[in-house]
């Protein structure tokens, strides 16, 4: 607490406060959430800092004359009482011990104040231009929704299908209400498909998002326990995923069965993809290298041999769906093929680098226990003459389950057995760690307390053929 008090008393403060304000998308609760259990304000930039936007430099505004206030106000109060030395020093102290709590509620009152009064009738308005535009679009819509590899799916679908057809995908990771109603108006009419990614965050995202685009088929990528913070549990994730898969038939719902948690939630009638068959396809000889994964798919009297860009054997079952899709919307086997072949993986979604002699393969965007448990597959089954490299930050928003996921991600370490594991300094490190240990790794862990420098020098911990995965990343406004 001592720590806590006296770092806010610097003069980076207020900046701090707005990078924070940014990082928690200016949402009241998720902002004072963090103030509350930040032990070291000075420590909450780590990893990034204030992107200057015009909302955020109009934040940082309001923080800096949140100081003008308070100073101005104790001032004030002080002056008024200065003939009274006792109760006058007493309001001092009270003045200066309240900075830094009074600073969140200068800030929070004129920002709740500007999304009730401005942001959300302009919300509104946004998302009815938006309605309608998806409403009179001819175009096929396919919606990606679940807790892990939307964008993948997304991407994929996007490189096979507009190779031959028009296509319109929403951008990156913009997968939230807001960026979905300014993709539709970005829509210029002559779309043949439009694929659209559904970022679910809190309990009736993915119904509004539904209600919003009109879905004429869907892919449900996995469940797993994201976003406890805001769901009561991960059954109340798998609703909103329900509701979906209702609102466009399951037949025309595409669910991921490597997906344990996914598949016993889901009716048996809608349609199921896994790394070993999907609607007929039967998927052989899969090869797992660390740049490409090779495979067969076989229906009646067709057999296709692809090589994909997407690495590890958990990419097969997407493959497959992508790939049997856009067959059915008359994409050629030529154009898939070479599609497929040219593909590179994702941004930040186990993207393999060539790196001082070795390999980095960058999963930083993980942020799911399937995704580790898949991730740390894939480094087992990979060849590699030099050594297994493990770097992970553990997962945030995981809520009743922090502890149970961390032991699992402990045990699974131990079970591939790098040769080295690095793991970043944070609330669960220990759990983590502890597990490792407890299910007989037998390899080197070095905690890291600085990642930031750490990532910069990442070279220096890289030996020719060896390979090294990086998984997931810790915000900033998570202890």
């Amino acid at each position: 607490m001592f720590a806590k008090l006296i770092s806010a008393y610097l003069c980076n403060y207020p900046q701090l406060l707005a990078y924070m304000w940014q990082s928690s998308e200016y949402e009241n609760k998720a902002f004072i959430k963090w103030w509350i259990r930040t032990r070291n304000f000075q420590k909450v930039s780590y990893r990034g800092s204030l992107v200057r936007t015009r909302s955020s430099s109009l934040v940082l505004l309001v923080c800096w004359i949140a100081v003008a206030v308070h100073v101005l106000l104790s001032g004030l109060v002080i002056y008024l009482t200065r003939d009274y030395t006792v109760l006058t020093i007493v309001l001092c102290v009270v003045s200066i011990a309240l900075y830094p709590a009074a600073m969140t509620i200068y800030t929070a009152l004129p920002i709740y104040a500007y999304r009730i009064s401005v942001y959300g009738p302009a919300q509104r308005r946004l998302l009815e231009n938006a309605r309608q535009k998806f409403k009179s679009s001819d175009a096929i819509v396919i919606a990606i929704a679940g807790s892990y590899g939307k964008t993948t799916m997304k991407e994929l679908l996007a490189q096979l299908l507009s190779t031959e057809r028009r296509v319109a995908f929403t951008e990156g990771n913009k997968n939230v209400l807001r960026s979905q109603a300014k993709f539709a108006l970005s829509l210029e009419g002559n779309e043949e498909i439009i694929i659209v990614e559904f970022g679910e965050g809190a309990p009736g995202d993915v119904e509004a998002m539904t209600k919003l685009t009109e879905p004429d088929y869907a892919v449900v990528t996995g469940l797993a326990p994201n976003h406890l913070d805001k769901y009561d549990s991960i059954d109340a994730v798998a609703k909103d995923f329900g509701y979906l898969v209702k609102r466009v038939g399951s037949d025309r719902a595409f669910i991921n069965g490597d997906s344990a948690e996914l598949l016993t939630r889901f009716e048996v009638e809608s349609k199921v993809y896994d790394k070993s068959s999907f609607d007929g396809w039967k998927i052989t000889n899969i090869t797992v290298r660390v740049d490409a994964t090779e495979f067969t798919m076989k229906k009646s009297q067709q057999s296709i041999t692809l090589v994909s860009g997407l690495v590890g054997r958990h990419n097969v079952g997407p493959v497959c769906v992508a790939v049997s899709i856009a067959l059915d919307m008359d994409i050629s086997v030529e154009s898939i093929t070479r599609t497929l072949k040219s593909l590179k993986p994702y941004e930040h979604r186990l993207e393999p680098k060539r790196l001082a002699g070795g390999w980095l393969v960058d999963d930083a965007y993980n942020g799911n226990i399937d995704g580790i448990m898949a991730g740390l597959e894939y480094l087992s089954e990979i060849t590699t003459s030099g050594k297994k490299i493990y770097i992970t930050s553990g997962l945030v928003d995981q809520g009743s389950m922090t502890e149970t996921v961390h032991k699992r991600i402990g045990s699974k370490i131990a079970e591939v057995n790098p040769d080295k594991v690095y793991l970043i300094e944070n609330s669960v490190a220990g759990t983590t760690q502890a597990s490792a240990l407890e299910s007989g790794y037998k390899g080197t862990i070095t905690l890291i307390s600085k990642p930031l420098e750490f990532y910069e020098s990442i070279e220096s911990i890289i030996a020719r053929d060896d390979v090294v995965l990086i998984q997931n990343d810790w915000p900033d406004n998570y202890a």
